[in-house]
C-alpha cells in the first residue's frame, strides 16, 4: 500500500470516560479527558474521513455510550462508512441492545461485546451484574453482526473453554482474544508471563480446532517471532485518540503522528512520520520490536475490536 492510498480502517478512541473501572484497563478509563473532541468536531472528522476514502471505522473508548452524543454520532457513522464496529462493555444491557437493533443502518453495524469469563470472574474484573448485562445485550441484538472480545490475564486463562461455549450456544460467530498488557490498571504480576503466553497460544489453537467452522477465533501475536509478519499499524490501520491526536499504534505512547485540531487527516496520513512508521511496520510488529516480546507494555498488535 502506498503512503498516499486511502486507508480502509480507522480506530477512534471516542472517550476516556467509562462507567466501569476494570482492573485490567490499559488506558485507566474513568473520567472523560478535559479536551476530548466535541460533537461538532467529530461530525467534521467523519466527513473528512469519508471524503478521504475511509470505509471502515471502529469506535471504542473508554466506553462510547458514556458520551451524551453517542447515539447521534453512531447514526452519523452508519451513514458515513460502509462498516462500523462498536466495542462496548455492555453494561447498559438490554436497553442498549434495543437501541442498536432499531438504529437506521444497522446492517452496517458490527457489535463487539467485552466478555472475560464466567459470571464470577467477569464480575470480579468489572462490576456485579456486568456478566448478566453482557448476555442480555447479546440476546437482544439477535441477528446483528457481532463478536465477543476477551482480554486474557492470569485470572481468566482458565475461562476460555467456558467462553467458547458462550459463543457456540449464543450464535456468536467470531471471538477476538488479546493478551492483557501490564500497563494501566493491570499489575505486572497479573499479566501473562512467557509461560502464560505460550499457554494462551496453545489454548487458542486447541479451541479453534475443536470449534471448527462454527467459530472464528482471532488472536494477535504474543511473541516476537509471531510478530514477524507485516504489522497493520500505520499501513491499513490507524488510531485517533479522544483529543484528536493521531497514532499509528495504540500501544506506543510516542507514536503520535499529528493533531487533527491543527492538521487534516490527509496531511497526517501522508506525512513523513507516518511514512517512516509504515516502513518499519512492513518488517513486523512495531510494538514488539520496540518493547520486546517480554516487555510489560505490549504483547502484540492493537486488537481488531479495541478494548472496553
Amino acid at each position: 500500500m502506498s503512503a498516499d492510498s486511502p486507508i480502509p480502517a480507522v480506530e477512534w478512541l471516542s472517550t476516556q470516560g467509562c462507567n466501569l473501572r476494570c482492573r485490567h484497563c490499559a488506558p485507566r478509563a474513568g473520567k472523560p479527558a478535559p479536551n476530548e473532541l466535541e460533537t461538532a468536531e467529530v461530525q467534521a472528522l467523519f466527513g473528512q474521513l469519508s471524503e478521504f476514502g475511509v470505509e471502515r471505522i471502529h469506535i471504542s473508548g473508554g466506553e462510547f455510550t458514556t458520551r451524551s452524543d453517542w447515539h447521534e454520532l453512531l447514526a452519523l457513522a452508519l451513514r458515513s462508512f460502509a462498516q462500523v464496529t462498536l466495542t462496548t462493555n455492555a453494561l447498559l444491557g438490554q436497553p442498549l441492545g434495543r437501541a442498536l437493533v432499531e438504529i437506521e443502518g444497522k446492517e452496517r453495524l458490527h457489535v463487539s461485546v467485552s466478555l472475560d469469563g464466567g459470571e464470577l470472574v467477569h464480575d470480579r474484573r468489572r462490576s456485579r451484574g456486568s456478566y448478566a448485562a453482557a448476555l442480555a445485550l447479546l440476546a437482544e441484538i439477535g441477528s446483528l453482526s457481532k463478536e465477543i472480545i476477551t482480554t486474557v490475564a492470569r485470572d481468566n486463562l482458565g475461562e476460555l473453554m467456558h467462553l467458547r461455549e458462550v459463543c457456540l450456544v449464543r450464535g456468536v460467530p467470531c471471538w477476538t482474544i488479546q493478551p492483557g498488557l501490564a500497563m494501566g490498571r493491570l499489575a505486572p504480576e497479573e499479566a501473562l508471563d512467557s509461560a502464560g503466553r505460550r499457554a494462551l497460544q496453545e489454548a487458542v489453537r486447541s479451541l479453534q480446532a475443536e470449534a471448527g467452522a462454527a467459530l472464528r477465533i482471532i488472536a494477535p501475536p504474543t511473541t516476537e517471532r509471531d510478530g514477524a509478519e507485516p504489522c497493520r499499524c500505520g499501513r491499513d490501520h490507524v488510531v485517533i485518540r479522544p483529543d484528536g491526536r493521531v497514532a499509528a499504534c495504540v500501544f506506543i505512547d510516542d507514536a503520535g503522528m499529528g493533531d487533527l485540531r491543527s492538521q487534516s487527516f490527509a496531511e497526517i496520513w501522508r506525512g513523513q512520520r507516518m511514512r517512516a512508521f509504515r516502513l518499519e511496520a512492513a518488517r513486523g510488529c512495531v510494538a514488539l520490536s520496540h518493547l520486546g516480546a517480554g516487555a510489560s507494555r505490549a504483547e502484540g498488535e492493537p486488537p481488531a475490536a479495541g478494548e472496553a
